[in-house]
């Protein structure tokens, strides 16, 4: 019964957003109860041709035969955040993480390799990218192992260690990932160690297997092996979690997945990475068991962020489509057959820098981040709305140069032309989020009452991308006169108000613009000796 009243209170305010001066003066929802005790739900098995041919062929024909009504997102409280759960926790969104901070991730101090012997239990020795579950001998922890292809040197393990750590920042739960370099001596084959072959089947791992996987290998400039080590995730795991529906057999799992606010916002994520294959296959459910051993709760990860910042493919035309077109897409197939494919495409345009051909067609040039598209049609993807990626850009705009510094410092390049070029594309394409999101949008953020004082922060200055010095706030009380309000040069900007004032509505004319911004309101409640801010409503342009 509690897990329905959560829920029933975060439907009711969500409600509440659209319908000024209904807002009730309760307690702000700021945790989604959903890790209440249930037996353990069945293990879902995702295939890989299956989930293929769904999101490119029957999701598209259901999708132009039928009328998505969609609608808001549903896992919001009344200042339209997002509640922490076991899908989200909110972090750089609503505290200061310094960029030290956003290195170490989710990993705890003793989540890293110790200097040896790693015995390989298990392992992929064929392919481009090769790799081996390896446990530390002297921890016992587990770790995927996984090395670059001989095509990208240093890509994916980047993009393995500085993609999980974004997400885990923005909120998602993520593996502790980082890079290693090792000689290959460390890795020794366990007794039990095993591998699949290619009719499925659990066949013995040979040294023979490990010593032909280490020599495609990229070496670093000392001559040692380099990786990217992803540490097992806590609980049982049970399958992937989908982007759509909910798991019938979790009576945890209340909101349809892609009417989730945290799941349609991880977009903009995905956009600014090149996480074009963020699909159930990259995800991950584990259920964790209470103390007892009988019961316990369902807790979603994303994880395998190794085809972000500029996965190539050996099909040129196809990698070039990435982020720009599905990989089946009806659309531009369609529009190719009436134009007789004379229409110009924006991936004919791409160029690999030649100083850092490493990140492949990972640019900013041509990024737009309205018209950026995965690999699928993921069906949250397709649902998020202004409001959802308002949210989102905000929790993005956080995220600093010396944030993204940090972050490609802890890859270990070895190059100075790879980290300059893949910092230039974070930070613009970063930039051109927020520009995109809350450039239009009255952006004031963090509200507090201090003494008889509104104040909020314009998180467009708060970024960096504009000054508060040239910009016109005003601001109103109860449908009153707009006035103008003053702000610091950090972009904070007060507001005086009455005992009776129940509703603050704020706005600003960014420069260049002809008028204001659609206003923000900030519903108040006043009791003895306080006054709280019970709700905010957007409108968006």
């Amino acid at each position: 019964m509690k897990r329905i009243a959560i829920a029933s209170l975060l439907a009711t305010t969500t409600a509440c957003a659209s319908h000024p001066g209904s807002f009730k003066p309760v307690p702000l929802v700021t945790r989604d109860d959903d890790r209440h005790p249930i037996k353990e739900p069945e293990e879902y098995w995702s295939s890989l041709y299956w989930d293929g041919a769904d999101q490119m062929v029957f999701l598209p024909i259901h999708r132009a035969l039928l009328v998505d009504v969609g609608g808001p997102a549903v896992n919001v409280n009344a200042h339209g955040e997002v509640p922490n759960s076991s899908w989200f926790t909110n972090r750089i969104g609503r505290t200061r993480i310094s960029p030290e901070r956003l290195v170490r991730g989710p990993c705890a101090e003793d989540d890293y390799l110790t200097g040896g012997p790693w015995l390989a239990k298990s392992g992929k020795v064929d392919g481009a990218n090769p790799g081996f579950v390896i446990e530390d001998a002297n921890t016992h922890k587990r770790y995927v192992l996984k090395f670059d292809s001989t095509k990208q040197p240093e890509r994916a393990t980047t993009g393995d260690v500085i993609g999980s750590k974004l997400y885990w920042a923005f909120g998602a739960s993520v593996p502790c990932n980082f890079v290693v370099s090792f000689d290959a001596s460390v890795v020794q084959l366990a007794p039990d160690a095993t591998k699949t072959d290619r009719f499925n089947n659990k066949i013995p791992l040979t040294q023979e297997d490990l010593d032909r996987a280490m020599k495609t290998a990229v070496r670093m400039p000392d001559g040692k092996l380099r990786a990217s080590a992803s540490m097992f995730v806590t609980g049982k795991p049970i399958g992937p979690w989908t982007y759509q529906g909910k798991r019938g057999d979790d009576p945890n799992d209340a909101f349809d997945h892609e009417d989730r606010r945290d799941l349609r916002g991880a977009r903009l994520m995905a956009a600014w990475t090149q996480h074009f294959d963020a699909r159930e296959q990259n995800t991950l459910s584990t259920f964790m068991k209470t103390d007892d051993g009988e019961l316990g709760w369902v807790e979603h990860w994303t994880i395998d962020f190794g085809d972000t910042l500029g996965s190539m493919w050996d099909a040129d035309e196809m990698s070039r489509r990435f982020g720009h077109s599905y990989y089946f897409d009806f659309a531009d197939v369609f529009s190719d057959l009436f134009t007789f494919g004379f229409r110009k495409r924006v991936w004919e345009d791409l160029q690999k820098d030649p100083d850092a051909e490493l990140w492949g067609y990972y640019d900013y040039e041509h990024f737009a981040p309205e018209d950026w598209k995965g690999g699928y049609q993921n069906v949250a993807f397709i649902r998020m709305d202004d409001a959802d990626a308002y949210w989102a850009a905000q929790i993005i705009s956080r995220f600093t140069d010396a944030h993204i510094d940090a972050l490609i410092d802890s890859a270990r390049l070895s190059k100075a032309a790879y980290r300059e070029r893949l910092r230039v594309v974070l930070i613009e394409r970063r930039n051109r989020i927020v520009d995109r999101y809350l450039r239009p949008m009255a952006s004031f953020e963090n509200p507090e009452v201090d003494a008889a004082r509104l104040c909020f922060e314009d998180a467009m200055v708060t970024a960096g991308r504009l000054t508060a010095e040239t910009q016109r706030y005003e601001a109103r009380l109860d449908d009153g006169t707009w006035t103008l309000v003053s702000a610091s040069a950090g972009g904070r900007a007060c507001v005086e108000l009455a005992s009776t004032t129940a509703v603050v509505e704020a706005r600003v004319t960014r420069p260049g613009a002809e008028k204001p911004t659609p206003p923000v309101a900030f519903h108040l409640h006043h009791a003895t000796g306080a006054t709280s801010v019970i709700g905010i409503e957007r409108k968006t342009p």
